[in-house]
């Protein structure tokens, strides 16, 4: 959370909420998605199973389901903070936020 703070402390006051509504959402997805891919890696993306009838079926990972959503819409916000980033300075905070 620190360093988005610092990539945005230039940006203007009518935008702050919104920044940092969107910093502390890519914080979490950050840190679900850390968590998705470690239970993913762990597990494997594809579960089997015997269903009801006594067939064995594959099935993809509940995690691995929820990480491709999760990244999806973590992409959507870091593209949506990279093109908020103030204006001074903004390839050196580009560079920084793409280090997040």
């Amino acid at each position: 959370m620190e360093r988005y703070r610092k990539i945005y402390i230039g940006v203007s006051s009518n935008k702050k909420t919104l920044v940092e509504k969107l910093y502390t959402e890519a914080a979490y997805m950050y840190a679900t998605l850390t968590e998705l891919k470690e239970i993913v890696n762990k597990e494997g993306a594809v579960l089997k199973a015997v269903n009801g009838n006594g067939f064995e079926t594959i099935s993809e990972h509940p995690a691995q389901k929820s990480y491709n959503t999760t990244i999806k819409n973590y992409s959507v916000i870091i593209k949506q903070l990279a093109e908020l980033v103030p204006e001074e300075k903004t390839e050196s905070k580009l560079d920084e936020l793409m280090k997040l």
